[in-house]
């Protein structure tokens, strides 16, 4: 199983915003919204979420509920049954993991119907970088947008530039989405303020560039379309031979 959505995209950003930051000179270039090489059409569908280390898995069996149970997924990704036994389910949506338990508890039970659902979603996470007080991973707790992901990150540096950023998401089909925020108009207010946030879902890669450079465009170019070649569960593999 591949490794979590992300990770290694995460891990390779503050790095390669020092590079950038090194590198770049005071040059004004518009950020462009225009599926860049690598990306898809933008499709506000949510995708589905992937099971984590952490997460709290409720596991039900409609014909036999004393073998109803809950499991907390280990940081090895596996979790425990008395059903099944040990079962991997690391990057495995709640479809998936229905599946695989449904398979395997037909080894004790006689056509098992069993139900999975995320009862604590521990592995949640959007990750906020760039001209942020405090970049990093930051739990997705509830119904939250761009802007409240910011907060968690202690809100915006003096160079952000709010009318470019950059939120980078997996889609239905794990090929990877740009779109670009206007948040300087969400924060204004009016007509334009209703359409400036956008709802997160796990796994998001939110991206301030600063006012002073485009930033975004060369953020995108060295660490989306040359460094990071997409996996099957739109994993990455950082190139730092930069």
């Amino acid at each position: 199983m591949a490794l979590r959505p992300f990770h290694h995209l995460a891990l390779g950003v503050a790095f390669g915003l020092g590079l950038l930051a090194a590198a770049c000179g005071g040059t004004t270039v518009t950020p462009r919204d225009q599926n860049p090489q690598g990306f898809v059409a933008w499709s506000d569908a949510v995708p589905p979420y992937l099971i984590g280390p952490g997460d709290r898995l409720s596991v039900m069996y409609r014909k036999t509920p004393e073998m109803d149970e809950t499991a907390v997924v280990l940081p090895d990704g596996r979790i425990t049954l008395k059903s099944t036994g040990v079962v991997s389910v690391l990057d495995m949506t709640v479809e998936e993991i229905t599946a695989e338990l449904t398979e395997k508890a037909e080894k004790l039970l006689r056509a098992p119907i069993v139900t999975v659902a995320v009862a604590d979603a521990v592995s949640a996470k959007v990750y906020v970088d760039g001209a942020v007080t405090r970049p990093g991973a930051y739990p997705l707790n509830g119904r939250i947008g761009v802007m409240e992901a910011i907060a968690q990150a202690n809100g915006f540096r003096d160079e952000a530039q709010l009318r470019s950023i950059a939120l980078i998401r997996r889609s239905p089909a794990d090929k990877p989405m740009l779109r670009v925020i206007d948040l300087q108009a969400f924060m204004e207010g009016g007509a334009a303020a209703k359409t400036a946030d956008v709802p997160l879902a796990a796994g998001d890669i939110v991206f301030v560039p600063r006012s002073s450079i485009g930033e975004l465009n060369l953020w995108i170019d060295q660490f989306i379309n040359k460094a990071l070649p997409f996996g099957r569960s739109f994993s990455y593999t950082l190139n730092r031979d930069l």
